[in-house]
């Protein structure tokens, strides 16, 4: 049953990326100016138009396996014609049979039980389609604007606060229906090293300063309508956004984020490729999940909260490094909001404001890189798991 759900939602994948994929690339060349021949929409538009229908047939023909490893009539999965609304019903529609048997005869079929790509969809497909189906209803009952209503920061803020707790819900029983213990996971009992995590914080905090200011700066150049976007979406103007920033980004981020990026999806990988590929993998799917910028501090400070998992087998370790971390960006950013005025706040910045205001301090920001990168590098080298390491799981089970 569980070779059955994973076929189906390898076409569903594949149906997805055959359906969008072309059309976000192209969106993102004519964003970035790259000149395309006069000769060449046609031919585009006909090989995109292809591979939708494609992908279109590969996505309901997944979504009809779907619904079949789920104990149902697999005409349920005519749903999937829905495209992405209808796929959000699947994956919340409870399954009616065990789709993974208690037996385990290796390491590697310890997590068997934890189908990542399901996850994944339940977070960027089915939770973001029914934060903006409720935005669309709302916008319609009191007639205001659905794209005002997405971008307001309270709404957004209140959203996450809700639909990040039903995503654990889900990762916690997809943990209990493979029959993994949760403490085994978290390794509560084990000791916590604080001067262990502020330092690994002090280092951080530089790097990815240097780092993803000189990251931005350059991108700037090259995707301007995209950092102009970031940089006014970070801009917080009252103090209940700060409020359900904080809530976000310091409560529920790091402990969502580290249960299912280290706890569960970096152990699953370890034990199916090894200790090194587990680990990069797993710090990549971290960085991208993130849909930012700045992916490749994103997979650095990915690698270093693994480093961490196993060199304690304590999550809490990594939760820890990951708060203190957020904690310290949201006093940043309760310093900038305490420092404008209310004109200021709500000021919208242009790229050239932001390569004027980066073109002195450059200097600066590599100074940090400069200083904070050895150091970094120098932890990673040291304490990175040998590839025959012990799961942080099987080392709180005692085996």
């Amino acid at each position: 049953m569980e070779d059955r759900k994973e076929k189906a939602i390898n076409l569903i994948l594949v149906g997805l990326g055959l359906k969008y994929f072309p059309s976000i690339i192209l969106g993102m060349l004519i964003q970035a100016k790259t000149v395309i021949p006069s000769t060449l929409p046609a031919i585009v538009s006909l090989a995109i138009l292809g591979l939708f229908v494609a992908g279109y047939v590969l996505f309901v023909k997944g979504s009809l396996l779907f619904t079949r490893s789920k104990g149902y009539s697999q005409y349920w999965g005519w749903i999937g014609l829905f495209s992405i609304f209808g796929l959000s019903i699947l994956l919340f529609i409870p399954s009616r049979q065990k789709v993974y048997l208690e037996n385990r005869n290796s390491v590697r079929d310890l997590f068997a039980g934890i189908n990542i790509p399901e996850l994944l969809l339940f977070l960027s497909i089915a939770l973001p389609t029914i934060f903006y189906s409720t935005i669309w209803a709302v916008s319609f009952l009191i007639e205001r604007s659905f794209s005002d209503l997405t971008r307001d920061k309270v709404i957004i803020g209140i959203a996450g606060i809700v639909l990040i707790p039903v995503f654990v819900f889900i990762l916690l029983k997809q943990i209990s229906t493979a029959n993994l213990s949760l403490d085994k996971i978290v390794g509560s009992k084990n000791s916590i090293n604080f001067k262990l995590i502020l330092s690994i914080v002090a280092l951080e905090i530089p790097f990815n300063y240097g780092f993803s200011s000189l990251t931005l700066y350059n991108l700037s150049f090259v995707f301007p309508d995209y950092v102009e976007r970031h940089l006014n979406s970070r801009h917080l103007s009252n103090i209940l956004e700060i409020i359900l920033y904080g809530i976000s980004s310091v409560l529920l981020a790091p402990v969502v984020e580290e249960l299912f990026c280290r706890g569960v999806v970096l152990q699953k990988w370890v034990s199916k490729w090894g200790v090194r590929a587990g680990i990069i993998t797993s710090s990549l799917l971290f960085a991208i999940i993130h849909f930012r910028y700045d992916v490749i501090s994103l997979f650095i400070g990915g690698a270093i909260f693994s480093i961490l998992y196993f060199k304690t087998c304590n999550l809490i370790t990594p939760i820890l490094c990951h708060c203190f971390y957020n904690s310290i960006i949201l006093i940043f950013n309760i310093i900038d909001f305490l420092g404008k005025s209310p004109v200021q706040r709500n000021a919208l910045v242009t790229v050239n404001d932001y390569q004027n205001f980066m073109e002195p301090i450059l200097g600066q920001r590599v100074l940090l890189l400069a200083v904070s990168a050895p150091l970094l590098g120098y932890f990673i080298f040291k304490n990175f798991p040998r590839n025959d390491a012990t799961l942080p799981y099987l080392a709180n089970d005692g085996l």
